[in-house]
């Protein structure tokens, strides 16, 4: 007996002593390999060490495969303002304000900066009455809109599934994008890449490759019409130099005072009949 319990501690000591020789490496087959922002992180199921990783945007977690998330969402949208559009160079032409002291016009935005709009990230859920449908989910006030058309925005990671993005400008109307998925760490969309629906309905002017939000809404009642032109009109006939120079609504085209071309563009439009096309309208009319 007292030979047996021997070799029993015996055996028992060398398993401890080969358990304690083994490499230090975690016996597993289970992991993955992640890549961010030119770091890179292995992970290995039964990793002893729990830990996170920042890096701009995208957070590494490690130890029994927890992955990683996204912090941020890149947004970049391509969209033409038609009464800024200049043929001849391709790109949209900046606003003009008007110096009151000395009479002299000047860029209202510096660097390629054309004019400022607002982005509104909407729920593609609807509602039976559509009442309530597409709740926006944010808003972005203020956003540069560059001479080639694009408007580059970071937003939450925490915006997933499918939205709609819409665009609004001082006196342009409304616009919409189809739905768009928000899966992933960037999203590019171009409005004539990406026509949507509701652009080839009539809500947006497409013309020279690109897809062109209508401008003359200056009432932003959300159609072009005679109200528009005959405020413009007005505009540029007033006594008062505030109302018809500078950086003002009715200044259609942008270029520091009202006149006939912000007149006809506006008159032109509510001809054509633009107006907003948008999930609200598109679903009704069908």
């Amino acid at each position: 007996m007292k030979t047996k319990i021997i070799l029993i501690i015996a055996f028992s000591y060398a398993m401890f002593a080969k358990g304690q020789t083994i490499s230090s490496s975690v016996i597993s087959t289970a992991g993955d390999y992640y890549t961010a922002n030119g770091n890179s992180l292995s992970v290995t199921m039964g990793e002893t060490v729990v830990d996170n990783y920042t890096n701009r945007n995208t957070q590494l977690s490690t130890g029994f495969q927890q992955g990683y998330r996204k912090l941020i969402i890149k947004l970049n949208i391509t969209a033409m303002l038609q009464e800024y559009f200049n043929s001849t160079t391709g790109l949209m032409n900046q606003t003009l304000g008007l110096n009151w002291d000395t009479g002299d016009l000047y860029k209202n935005f510096s660097g390629t900066t054309v004019d400022t709009v607002m982005v509104l990230i909407r729920k593609t859920n609807i509602s039976a009455d559509l009442l309530s449908s597409f709740p926006i989910d944010t808003v972005f006030y203020g956003v540069n809109l560059n001479n080639n058309g694009l408007i580059t925005i970071s937003l939450s990671a925490g915006i997933t599934g499918y939205h709609y993005i819409e665009i609004k400008h001082r006196n342009s109307i409304e616009t919409w994008s189809d739905s768009v998925d928000f899966s992933t760490d960037t999203i590019i969309y171009d409005f004539y890449n990406h026509i949507s629906q509701f652009a080839l309905d009539g809500g947006m002017f497409i013309n020279n490759n690109h897809a062109f939000i209508w401008g003359g809404d200056v009432n932003q009642n959300g159609n072009l019409e005679s109200a528009d032109a005959t405020f413009i009109y007005v505009s540029a006939n007033s006594d008062d130099p505030t109302v018809n120079n500078g950086y003002v609504i009715c200044d259609i085209d942008g270029n520091g005072n009202i006149d006939s071309q912000d007149y006809g563009l506006a008159y032109n439009n509510a001809n054509l009949g633009a107006n907003v096309i948008n999930p609200f309208s598109y679903l009704n009319k069908k």
